[in-house]
Formats: structure tokens, C-alpha cells, sequence
């Protein structure tokens, strides 16, 4: 659904091909669609790295 009222990444502006938590869900985030944004995949996957390399707990 969120894919479908909103196709393109907010981070760069491709085409979204995955749904990413804001919030992390290790760092207390929700599934709640405010906590929801789509991504590319290699933004996606830029954010995920980036907050491995921070560990569980960082704020960002």
C-alpha cells in the first residue's frame, strides 16, 4: 500500500522498491505508517549498512 501511494524513494527519488522503518525497529520503532517510508534499494540498503555500523542502540 505505501508503495502504491508513494512509488518514488524520498531519498533520492527512483523508483521505491521497499518499505523502510524511520525508526528502526531494534531502536524502539513501530509499524506504524508514520515510521514507514519507501526506499530504492540502494538507498535501502545505504541506511541499513549505516545503522549496522552504529549499532542497535545509537541515536542517530
Amino acid at each position: 500500500m505505501i508503495l502504491r501511494e508513494e512509488p518514488l524513494c524520498r531519498h533520492c527519488g527512483a523508483a521505491a522498491s521497499q518499505v523502510d522503518h524511520i525508526v528502526p525497529l531494534s531502536r524502539g520503532g513501530t509499524d506504524a505508517r508514520e515510521n514507514l517510508q519507501p526506499l530504492c534499494h540502494s538507498c535501502h540498503s545505504k541506511k541499513t549498512a549505516s545503522e549496522r555500523l552504529q549499532g542497535p542502540h545509537s541515536s542517530e
